[in-house]
């Protein structure tokens, strides 16, 4: 009889150990503040110092768009990305009479986006006008760009709530929602983390919108709503100067609903050069 109350009571305190393990939060899944988050991304970029002393960045490439869904063909020319202090600026040419480039540009005080051709601005470009705090706030491309929100985002009087975390694409990411100062409307930005290393892997804005008459092809006036969604992700970090930058950037556009149909555009960046303090005297942040 004592043994069996003995074997009873072993048995229910390991079960009890199995109910209390089974409900205990996984190592790093813990809700970590938003301050803390970018506070553990700045650092994994690389110390104060060195952050302070990039002045400039100048990232150059070969940029690839197609079709995946909605449509058919691609082009591809060189990239660059200038960027000073919250300025920047990116310039896509392609060797095509109706698909010249993308471009788009922020000289500090308004922002400024090219056309595909008189009138008729590209899906990105037209998204990117329409949504301009993610050109504004200097969102777009990340860390490659030295208007990277996160290094001031108290100053510019953003606000940053943390989600915890999330899976995208099978990995558990950390997320934080940002929220420009100014603009945002219905427009979703998210930031997403790698809770290991704390780099930015992915940026994802989402906006609803009542479909009307405008400069992007296929757009219409009838009714519904459509989903614009684009979609940015980095990796291949590397240590430049000081800096861990990201070597590979990528991006994917898609529309969904009344008036804009269903389309998906990727873009891929391949990266070749990134320039920390290159020589940017006379560089224009506008689009002419």
């Amino acid at each position: 009889m004592r043994k069996r109350r003995l074997f009873l009571f072993v048995l229910c305190g390991f079960v009890g150990c199995v109910a209390v393990a089974s409900h205990a939060p996984r190592p790093g899944a813990e809700k970590i503040e938003a301050d803390e988050i970018v506070s553990k991304h700045l650092d994994a970029i690389g110390p104060e110092s060195a952050r302070a002393a990039v002045k400039s960045l100048s990232v150059e490439g070969n940029m690839q768009v197609r079709y995946l869904m909605g449509g058919t063909g691609e082009a591809g020319g060189p990239f660059t990305l200038i960027s000073t202090g919250h300025k920047l600026s990116f310039a896509a040419k392609f060797n095509m009479t109706n698909y010249p480039g993308e471009l788009f540009a922020f000289d500090g005080d308004k922002k400024s986006v090219g056309y595909m051709t008189p009138g008729q601005r590209s899906q990105l470009e037209d998204f990117l006008n329409n949504n301009g705090e993610i050109v504004q706030e200097g969102l777009i491309a990340g860390t490659l760009s030295t208007a990277w929100p996160m290094y001031d985002w108290q100053s510019r009087k953003a606000k940053l709530d943390s989600d915890g975390l999330k899976k995208e694409e099978g990995k558990e990411l950390y997320r934080v929602t940002y929220h420009p100062r100014h603009g945002g409307g219905d427009l979703k930005i998210y930031l997403f983390f790698d809770p290991s290393s704390f780099h930015l892997v992915k940026i994802i804005y989402t906006e609803h919108v009542a479909p009307q008459m405008g400069t992007s092809p296929g757009l219409s006036s009838s009714g519904g709503l459509a989903r614009l969604t684009l979609e940015e992700n980095f990796g291949g970090f590397t240590n430049l100067n000081g800096l861990m930058l990201p070597t590979q950037w990528s991006m994917k556009y898609s529309s969904e609903g009344a008036g804009y149909g269903t389309s998906i555009l990727e873009y891929d960046l391949a990266v070749g050069k990134i320039q920390p303090n290159a020589d940017i005297n006379g560089q224009t942040f506008r689009v002419q």
